[in-house]
Protein backbone atom coordinates (compact mmCIF):
# COMPACT_ATOMS: atom_id res chain seq x y z
CA UNK A 1 0.00 0.00 0.00
CA UNK A 2 1.75 3.77 -0.83
CA UNK A 3 0.25 7.03 -0.39
CA UNK A 4 -0.51 8.90 -3.04
CA UNK A 5 2.55 10.66 -3.98
CA UNK A 6 4.31 7.08 -3.64
CA UNK A 7 5.86 6.52 0.09
CA UNK A 8 5.46 3.04 1.09
CA UNK A 9 2.64 2.47 4.16
CA UNK A 10 4.17 -0.01 6.51
CA UNK A 11 1.60 0.79 8.71
CA UNK A 12 -1.62 3.14 8.61
CA UNK A 13 -4.53 3.32 5.76
CA UNK A 14 -3.99 5.36 2.96
CA UNK A 15 -6.46 7.48 3.26
CA UNK A 16 -6.22 8.94 6.81
CA UNK A 17 -7.81 11.82 7.95
CA UNK A 18 -4.99 13.67 10.28
CA UNK A 19 -6.55 15.55 13.13
CA UNK A 20 -5.93 16.58 16.75
CA UNK A 21 -6.55 14.93 20.33
CA UNK A 22 -6.22 15.40 24.18
CA UNK A 23 -2.96 15.13 24.98
CA UNK A 24 -2.20 11.97 27.20
CA UNK A 25 -5.78 11.01 25.18
CA UNK A 26 -7.37 7.85 27.35
CA UNK A 27 -7.46 5.64 24.20
CA UNK A 28 -4.24 6.39 22.81
CA UNK A 29 -2.65 5.39 26.40
CA UNK A 30 -4.66 1.87 25.94
CA UNK A 31 -3.24 1.36 22.64
CA UNK A 32 -0.06 2.06 23.87
CA UNK A 33 -0.32 -0.09 26.75
CA UNK A 34 -1.57 -2.89 25.16
CA UNK A 35 1.04 -2.29 22.44
CA UNK A 36 3.49 -2.66 25.20
CA UNK A 37 2.20 -5.61 26.69
CA UNK A 38 2.59 -7.35 22.97
CA UNK A 39 5.82 -6.48 22.34
CA UNK A 40 7.12 -8.00 25.59
CA UNK A 41 5.24 -11.15 25.22
CA UNK A 42 6.20 -11.54 21.32
CA UNK A 43 8.43 -14.32 20.55
CA UNK A 44 10.07 -11.99 17.82
CA UNK A 45 11.36 -9.48 20.51
CA UNK A 46 13.31 -11.84 21.66
CA UNK A 47 16.75 -10.91 19.98
CA UNK A 48 16.09 -7.06 20.54
CA UNK A 49 16.64 -5.68 23.84
CA UNK A 50 16.03 -1.55 22.49
CA UNK A 51 12.23 -3.38 21.66
CA UNK A 52 11.77 -4.32 24.77
CA UNK A 53 12.95 -1.22 26.32
CA UNK A 54 10.87 0.79 24.36
CA UNK A 55 8.24 -1.56 25.31
CA UNK A 56 8.92 -0.54 28.90
CA UNK A 57 8.76 2.75 28.53
CA UNK A 58 4.83 3.31 26.92
CA UNK A 59 3.76 0.50 29.48
CA UNK A 60 0.49 1.87 31.83
CA UNK A 61 2.86 2.34 35.01
CA UNK A 62 5.21 4.88 32.74
CA UNK A 63 2.65 6.93 31.22
CA UNK A 64 1.29 7.99 34.05
CA UNK A 65 4.77 8.53 35.32
CA UNK A 66 5.22 10.93 31.69
CA UNK A 67 1.57 12.22 32.08
CA UNK A 68 2.18 13.90 35.80
CA UNK A 69 5.50 15.53 34.54
CA UNK A 70 3.63 17.42 31.71
CA UNK A 71 1.27 20.44 32.48
CA UNK A 72 -1.57 19.21 30.53
CA UNK A 73 -4.61 21.74 32.17
CA UNK A 74 -5.20 24.08 34.52
CA UNK A 75 -8.88 26.22 35.47
CA UNK A 76 -7.27 28.64 32.76
CA UNK A 77 -5.92 26.27 30.24
CA UNK A 78 -6.59 23.07 28.29
CA UNK A 79 -3.26 21.42 26.17
CA UNK A 80 -4.40 19.80 22.86
CA UNK A 81 -2.45 18.58 19.64
CA UNK A 82 -2.13 20.78 17.03
CA UNK A 83 -3.12 18.47 14.39
CA UNK A 84 -0.05 16.53 12.07
CA UNK A 85 3.18 15.78 13.14
CA UNK A 86 5.64 15.07 10.28
CA UNK A 87 9.12 13.04 11.74
CA UNK A 88 11.64 12.37 9.89
CA UNK A 89 13.89 9.74 12.03
CA UNK A 90 17.00 8.73 11.46
CA UNK A 91 19.16 5.54 10.20
CA UNK A 92 21.39 4.75 12.56
CA UNK A 93 18.73 4.12 15.37
CA UNK A 94 16.48 1.62 14.64
CA UNK A 95 14.18 1.92 17.29
CA UNK A 96 14.08 5.65 17.26
CA UNK A 97 10.95 6.34 15.04
CA UNK A 98 9.21 4.58 17.59
CA UNK A 99 9.59 6.92 20.50
CA UNK A 100 9.03 9.98 18.32
CA UNK A 101 6.03 8.31 16.83
CA UNK A 102 4.97 8.22 20.81
CA UNK A 103 5.72 11.71 21.25
CA UNK A 104 3.36 12.65 18.85
CA UNK A 105 0.50 10.33 19.97
CA UNK A 106 1.06 11.46 23.71
CA UNK A 107 0.95 15.29 22.57
CA UNK A 108 -1.97 14.97 21.18
CA UNK A 109 -1.48 14.66 17.15
CA UNK A 110 -2.12 12.54 13.99
CA UNK A 111 1.26 11.40 12.65
CA UNK A 112 3.62 10.14 9.51
CA UNK A 113 6.46 9.02 10.29
CA UNK A 114 8.86 8.74 8.03
CA UNK A 115 11.48 5.47 8.69
CA UNK A 116 14.81 4.88 7.37
CA UNK A 117 14.73 2.38 3.68
CA UNK A 118 17.19 0.10 5.49
CA UNK A 119 14.36 -2.30 6.46
CA UNK A 120 15.32 -2.52 9.56
CA UNK A 121 13.36 -5.94 11.62
CA UNK A 122 12.54 -3.36 14.51
CA UNK A 123 10.55 -1.39 12.64
CA UNK A 124 8.75 -4.52 10.98
CA UNK A 125 8.06 -6.16 14.13
CA UNK A 126 6.18 -2.82 15.74
CA UNK A 127 4.67 -2.24 12.88
CA UNK A 128 3.04 -5.52 12.88
CA UNK A 129 2.71 -5.39 16.70
CA UNK A 130 0.54 -2.57 16.11
CA UNK A 131 -1.72 -3.77 13.60
CA UNK A 132 -2.25 -7.08 15.77
CA UNK A 133 -2.98 -5.16 18.88
CA UNK A 134 -5.65 -2.84 16.70
CA UNK A 135 -7.55 -5.88 14.89
CA UNK A 136 -8.13 -7.35 18.24
CA UNK A 137 -9.20 -4.27 19.64
CA UNK A 138 -11.43 -2.73 16.74
CA UNK A 139 -12.19 0.52 19.28
CA UNK A 140 -8.82 1.44 18.33
CA UNK A 141 -9.35 1.26 14.70
CA UNK A 142 -8.86 5.60 15.07
CA UNK A 143 -4.82 5.18 15.58
CA UNK A 144 -5.34 3.66 11.91
CA UNK A 145 -7.04 6.54 10.38
CA UNK A 146 -5.15 8.94 11.71
CA UNK A 147 -1.38 8.07 11.61
CA UNK A 148 1.08 6.42 8.85
CA UNK A 149 4.46 4.84 9.29
CA UNK A 150 6.22 5.13 5.61
CA UNK A 151 9.26 4.32 4.21
CA UNK A 152 10.92 6.09 1.27
CA UNK A 153 14.67 6.64 -0.47
CA UNK A 154 15.96 9.91 1.14
CA UNK A 155 16.52 11.56 -2.32
CA UNK A 156 12.65 11.39 -2.56
CA UNK A 157 12.54 15.53 -1.96
CA UNK A 158 8.99 15.37 -3.81
CA UNK A 159 7.44 13.30 -1.09
CA UNK A 160 9.42 15.08 1.69
CA UNK A 161 7.92 18.25 0.63
CA UNK A 162 4.68 17.46 -0.32
CA UNK A 163 4.50 15.90 3.60
CA UNK A 164 5.75 19.20 4.82
CA UNK A 165 3.86 21.01 3.31
CA UNK A 166 0.78 19.58 4.74
CA UNK A 167 1.98 19.30 8.52
CA UNK A 168 1.53 21.54 11.35
CA UNK A 169 4.43 20.05 13.05
CA UNK A 170 7.62 18.82 12.34
CA UNK A 171 10.55 16.76 14.18
CA UNK A 172 13.56 16.46 12.48
CA UNK A 173 16.32 13.53 14.09
CA UNK A 174 18.83 13.72 10.68
CA UNK A 175 21.24 15.88 12.06
CA UNK A 176 23.03 19.46 10.86
CA UNK A 177 22.49 19.18 7.01
CA UNK A 178 19.20 17.05 7.24
CA UNK A 179 17.89 20.07 9.53
CA UNK A 180 19.19 22.83 6.81
CA UNK A 181 17.94 20.87 3.82
CA UNK A 182 14.42 20.59 5.65
CA UNK A 183 14.04 23.96 6.29
CA UNK A 184 14.01 24.84 2.76
CA UNK A 185 11.10 23.16 2.05
CA UNK A 186 7.49 25.62 2.36
CA UNK A 187 5.52 24.81 4.99
CA UNK A 188 2.61 26.19 6.74
CA UNK A 189 3.02 29.92 7.98
CA UNK A 190 2.15 28.82 11.51
CA UNK A 191 4.17 25.33 11.71
CA UNK A 192 6.55 24.29 14.56
CA UNK A 193 9.44 22.86 14.17
CA UNK A 194 11.82 20.59 17.11
CA UNK A 195 15.02 19.39 15.60
CA UNK A 196 17.33 17.49 17.25
CA UNK A 197 21.10 18.23 16.02
CA UNK A 198 24.14 17.02 15.55
CA UNK A 199 25.20 16.63 19.52
CA UNK A 200 28.26 15.75 21.47
CA UNK A 201 28.03 13.69 24.53
CA UNK A 202 31.00 12.47 27.68
CA UNK A 203 31.45 10.83 31.08
CA UNK A 204 32.99 11.36 34.00
CA UNK A 205 34.52 9.30 36.12
CA UNK A 206 35.52 9.25 39.84
CA UNK A 207 38.82 6.94 39.91
CA UNK A 208 38.51 6.51 43.77
CA UNK A 209 34.92 5.15 43.28
CA UNK A 210 36.06 2.75 40.20
CA UNK A 211 39.37 1.53 42.29
CA UNK A 212 37.20 1.21 45.51
CA UNK A 213 34.27 -0.80 43.95
CA UNK A 214 34.20 -4.28 43.95
CA UNK A 215 34.55 -6.82 40.92
CA UNK A 216 30.66 -7.62 41.05
CA UNK A 217 30.38 -3.85 40.88
CA UNK A 218 33.23 -3.14 37.93
CA UNK A 219 31.21 -5.62 36.12
CA UNK A 220 27.82 -3.94 35.72
CA UNK A 221 29.54 -0.59 35.41
CA UNK A 222 31.43 -1.64 32.39
CA UNK A 223 27.76 -3.13 30.96
CA UNK A 224 25.87 -0.37 31.79
CA UNK A 225 28.53 1.94 29.76
CA UNK A 226 28.77 -0.77 27.07
CA UNK A 227 24.78 -0.71 26.59
CA UNK A 228 25.19 2.91 26.39
CA UNK A 229 28.07 3.04 24.21
CA UNK A 230 27.91 0.12 21.66
CA UNK A 231 24.80 -0.81 21.63
CA UNK A 232 24.56 1.49 18.79
CA UNK A 233 28.28 1.41 17.19
CA UNK A 234 28.62 5.27 19.18
CA UNK A 235 26.11 6.60 16.55
CA UNK A 236 23.70 8.37 19.12
CA UNK A 237 24.09 11.82 20.16
CA UNK A 238 24.06 11.00 23.60
CA UNK A 239 26.60 7.71 23.82
CA UNK A 240 30.01 9.21 25.21
CA UNK A 241 32.87 9.64 23.43
CA UNK A 242 35.14 10.66 25.72
CA UNK A 243 35.99 10.26 29.79
CA UNK A 244 37.31 12.43 32.16
CA UNK A 245 38.49 10.54 35.00
CA UNK A 246 38.24 12.37 38.35
CA UNK A 247 41.24 12.50 41.10
CA UNK A 248 44.55 11.51 41.65
CA UNK A 249 44.01 7.62 40.80
CA UNK A 250 43.07 8.01 37.08
CA UNK A 251 45.78 5.50 35.50
CA UNK A 252 44.80 2.60 37.63
CA UNK A 253 41.20 3.36 37.33
CA UNK A 254 41.14 3.45 33.66
CA UNK A 255 43.47 0.09 33.27
CA UNK A 256 40.58 -1.34 35.70
CA UNK A 257 38.13 0.11 33.68
CA UNK A 258 39.41 -0.79 30.18
CA UNK A 259 40.26 -4.08 31.21
CA UNK A 260 36.40 -6.02 32.26
CA UNK A 261 35.60 -3.50 29.48
CA UNK A 262 37.40 -5.47 27.12
CA UNK A 263 36.06 -8.63 28.32
CA UNK A 264 32.23 -7.69 28.10
CA UNK A 265 33.20 -5.91 24.06
CA UNK A 266 34.34 -9.38 22.62
CA UNK A 267 30.48 -9.91 21.99
CA UNK A 268 30.58 -7.01 19.96
CA UNK A 269 30.80 -7.89 16.11
CA UNK A 270 33.42 -6.01 14.28
CA UNK A 271 34.02 -5.94 10.52
CA UNK A 272 36.92 -5.87 8.63
CA UNK A 273 36.12 -2.53 7.13
CA UNK A 274 35.34 -1.42 10.92
CA UNK A 275 38.55 -2.26 11.86
CA UNK A 276 40.40 -0.83 8.90
CA UNK A 277 38.57 2.54 9.58
CA UNK A 278 39.55 2.70 13.15
CA UNK A 279 42.86 1.60 12.38
CA UNK A 280 43.21 4.58 10.45
CA UNK A 281 41.55 7.14 12.46
CA UNK A 282 44.54 6.09 15.21
CA UNK A 283 47.56 6.86 12.81
CA UNK A 284 45.44 10.24 11.38
CA UNK A 285 45.13 11.36 14.64
CA UNK A 286 48.52 10.32 15.74
CA UNK A 287 49.96 12.05 12.76
CA UNK A 288 48.21 15.24 13.27
CA UNK A 289 49.30 15.05 16.72
CA UNK A 290 46.24 14.75 18.59
CA UNK A 291 46.65 12.16 20.70
CA UNK A 292 49.50 11.46 23.65
CA UNK A 293 49.35 7.59 23.48
CA UNK A 294 46.64 4.93 23.01
CA UNK A 295 45.75 1.87 24.66
CA UNK A 296 44.86 -0.85 22.05
CA UNK A 297 43.06 -3.22 24.42
CA UNK A 298 41.67 -5.25 21.45
CA UNK A 299 40.75 -4.59 17.70
CA UNK A 300 36.91 -3.31 19.35
CA UNK A 301 38.65 -1.21 22.18
CA UNK A 302 40.88 1.50 21.66
CA UNK A 303 41.59 4.59 24.79
CA UNK A 304 42.95 7.34 23.74
CA UNK A 305 44.99 9.37 26.01
CA UNK A 306 44.73 13.21 25.85
CA UNK A 307 46.63 15.72 27.93
CA UNK A 308 45.87 19.21 26.45
CA UNK A 309 42.88 19.10 23.80
CA UNK A 310 41.51 22.16 22.58
CA UNK A 311 38.32 23.95 24.07
CA UNK A 312 36.79 22.33 20.66
CA UNK A 313 36.46 18.51 22.08
CA UNK A 314 33.18 17.89 20.29
CA UNK A 315 36.13 17.24 17.17
CA UNK A 316 36.76 14.00 18.80
CA UNK A 317 34.89 11.36 18.11
CA UNK A 318 34.99 7.21 18.28
CA UNK A 319 33.34 5.37 16.30
CA UNK A 320 32.58 1.40 17.32
CA UNK A 321 34.70 1.12 20.52
CA UNK A 322 36.85 4.42 20.17
CA UNK A 323 37.41 6.39 23.85
CA UNK A 324 39.46 9.46 24.55
CA UNK A 325 40.61 9.93 27.98
CA UNK A 326 41.13 13.33 29.94
CA UNK A 327 42.45 13.42 33.59
CA UNK A 328 41.00 16.46 35.66
CA UNK A 329 41.55 17.10 39.54
CA UNK A 330 38.32 18.40 40.20
CA UNK A 331 35.09 19.44 38.21
CA UNK A 332 35.56 23.02 37.87
CA UNK A 333 39.01 22.05 35.82
CA UNK A 334 36.43 20.73 32.94
CA UNK A 335 33.48 22.80 33.13
CA UNK A 336 35.60 24.69 30.65
CA UNK A 337 34.73 22.19 27.59
CA UNK A 338 31.11 22.67 27.81
CA UNK A 339 30.33 25.91 26.69
CA UNK A 340 29.22 25.21 23.32
CA UNK A 341 25.14 24.22 22.27
CA UNK A 342 26.72 21.06 21.20
CA UNK A 343 27.39 19.67 24.25
CA UNK A 344 24.60 17.10 25.21
CA UNK A 345 24.49 14.49 27.69
CA UNK A 346 27.33 13.99 30.76
CA UNK A 347 27.11 10.25 31.45
CA UNK A 348 28.35 9.78 35.10
CA UNK A 349 29.84 7.23 37.91
CA UNK A 350 30.54 8.00 41.23
CA UNK A 351 30.07 11.82 41.02
CA UNK A 352 27.50 14.29 42.68
CA UNK A 353 25.53 15.47 39.70
CA UNK A 354 24.27 18.55 42.21
CA UNK A 355 27.84 19.36 41.24
CA UNK A 356 27.79 19.25 38.03
CA UNK A 357 24.60 21.52 37.61
CA UNK A 358 26.09 23.78 40.04
CA UNK A 359 29.28 24.24 37.98
CA UNK A 360 26.77 24.57 34.78
CA UNK A 361 24.85 27.83 36.58
CA UNK A 362 27.67 29.60 38.07
CA UNK A 363 30.09 29.42 35.13
CA UNK A 364 27.03 30.12 32.70
CA UNK A 365 27.63 27.01 30.25
CA UNK A 366 25.21 26.70 27.16
CA UNK A 367 26.29 23.20 26.95
CA UNK A 368 24.58 19.84 28.59
CA UNK A 369 21.30 19.29 28.70
CA UNK A 370 21.42 15.65 30.76
CA UNK A 371 23.30 14.42 33.39
CA UNK A 372 22.61 10.40 33.63
CA UNK A 373 23.94 8.22 35.53
CA UNK A 374 25.98 5.48 33.33
CA UNK A 375 23.48 2.90 31.91
CA UNK A 376 21.26 5.94 31.09
CA UNK A 377 22.66 7.71 28.05
CA UNK A 378 20.21 6.00 25.40
CA UNK A 379 17.36 6.54 27.41
CA UNK A 380 14.61 8.54 25.41
CA UNK A 381 12.43 10.77 27.67
CA UNK A 382 9.65 13.70 27.03
CA UNK A 383 12.77 15.96 27.86
CA UNK A 384 15.51 16.34 25.36
CA UNK A 385 17.84 18.41 23.69
CA UNK A 386 16.51 20.94 27.38
CA UNK A 387 13.05 20.94 26.28
CA UNK A 388 9.90 19.43 26.78
CA UNK A 389 8.83 17.62 23.47
CA UNK A 390 5.08 16.66 24.36
CA UNK A 391 5.09 20.57 25.47
CA UNK A 392 6.52 21.74 22.58
CA UNK A 393 4.19 19.64 19.80
CA UNK A 394 0.87 20.62 21.90
CA UNK A 395 -1.09 24.23 21.71
CA UNK A 396 -2.70 25.78 24.62
CA UNK A 397 -6.63 26.17 24.62
CA UNK A 398 -7.12 29.23 27.02
CA UNK A 399 -10.59 29.85 28.29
Amino acid sequence: MFTENGAEILFGNADCSFKPFSVFDDKVCSFLDLLSKELRTNRDTRAYSDIHTFAFFIRKANLDRLKQRTNIGSSEFYRFGRGLVFHITPSNIPINFAYSWVFGLLSGNSNIVKVSSKRFEQTKIICEASEKVIKQNPELLFIKDTNQIVLYERNRDDITGAFLSKCDAKVIWGGDSTIKKVRGFECKPRSIEVAFADRYSFAVFNSDAILNANEEEIVEICHRFYNDTFLVDQNACSSPHMIFWLGNSSESAKDIFFSRLKEISKKYQLSEIVVSDKFEHLCRMAAEKKIDSVNRYSNVLYAYDLNDPNSDIEKYRGKCGEFFNIHVNKIDEMIQYFDDEKIQTCVVYGVNKNEILSSILQRNIKGIDRIVDVGQALSLDIFWDGCNVLETLSRVIMY
